[in-house]
């Protein structure tokens, strides 16, 4: 385990520190871990919530948000069978329970909150604090299918996130902003749920086959269209519990070689001037 510093940060202009959003994340987390195993519904804790657990017993302490993988049959499952019994201060947003949201994966957000970014948002769609339930989809590395399926995800995911007139605004890149242009334009013609549905059809190609490896692709690929998180599929159920602020939870028995696929040297703490929040939230509420 690192030992840093008491780390403090308060949301710009408020009284609400980022331990009063983990706070919340936290309660909806337990509200996830009780309906998974109300129905039987394995997961894991992943990325940044994954790291913070194996080297702080917790969250990073800059981090503001929780990820949690399943497999995508689980995936399918939790949203049938689990969803329902989710307690009604909590709502399941997708791109169809909330159809002017992009996300293509689930955010479990408490009502009556807010947390809201310069990019993402929508003032339509609801804002509250969340965490994230992102599908591992199987998929088929280093195969030209494989290529076509990423560019079909990558472009699906450029005109859907383009209904958010900000992507557009703070796109850096000018054939990148042109073609974010385009793909708003082309919105006005072919309404968003037409992509949504497109997009999730190509994440669950492979779904009723074992392909040998799981990737995250839900949330949009890296540069070049290459997956965030690669993985081989034989072993995803083979977890373990490690503490997580106190309570115990379940993540993958080879973490140390999932962190290293995600991290390098997942260990080592980096520079200060790095050590902050990442989701530019703009407005907050508690």
């Amino acid at each position: 385990m690192a030992h840093d510093k008491e780390y403090v940060y308060y949301y710009p202009g408020t009284n609400i520190s980022i331990k009063d959003v983990q706070n919340v994340e936290l309660e909806i987390l337990e509200e996830l871990n009780r309906v998974c195993k109300l129905k039987n519904i394995p997961y894991q804790l992943a990325g940044g919530t994954l790291l913070g657990a194996v080297r702080h017993k917790g969250f990073i302490p800059w981090d503001d948000d929780i990820d949690v993988f399943m497999k995508r049959c689980d995936y399918e499952r939790f949203l049938k069978e689990a969803a329902p019994e989710i307690r009604d201060k909590y709502f399941l947003q997708t791109c169809f329970t909330d159809p002017d949201s992009v996300v293509q994966f689930v955010k479990i957000r408490k009502n009556g909150t807010v947390f809201e970014n310069n990019v993402d948002n929508l003032p339509t769609s609801h804002t509250g604090i969340w965490i994230d339930v992102f599908p591992l989809d199987n998929v088929k590395p280093g195969t030209l299918a494989d290529w076509f399926r990423r560019f079909r995800i990558a472009t699906y995911y450029g005109i859907i996130t383009s209904s958010v007139k900000n992507r557009v605004k703070y796109c850096k890149s000018m054939p990148k902003k042109f073609l974010r242009f385009v793909f708003a334009g082309l919105l006005k013609v072919v309404p968003k749920r037409v992509f949504d549905k497109k997009l999730q059809a190509v994440l669950k190609k492979y779904s009723d086959c074992d392909t040998g490896y799981l990737a995250h692709a839900s949330n949009g690929l890296k540069a070049g269209m290459q997956y965030y998180y690669v993985v081989p599929s034989d072993n995803y159920y083979n977890m373990i519990e490690l503490e997580f602020c106190g309570k115990m939870y379940p993540v993958p028995a080879n973490y140390d070689e999932v962190l290293k696929i995600y991290y390098g040297d997942y260990m080592q703490l980096p520079p200060e001037e790095k050590r902050h929040p990442e989701h530019g939230i703009t407005r907050i509420k508690i």
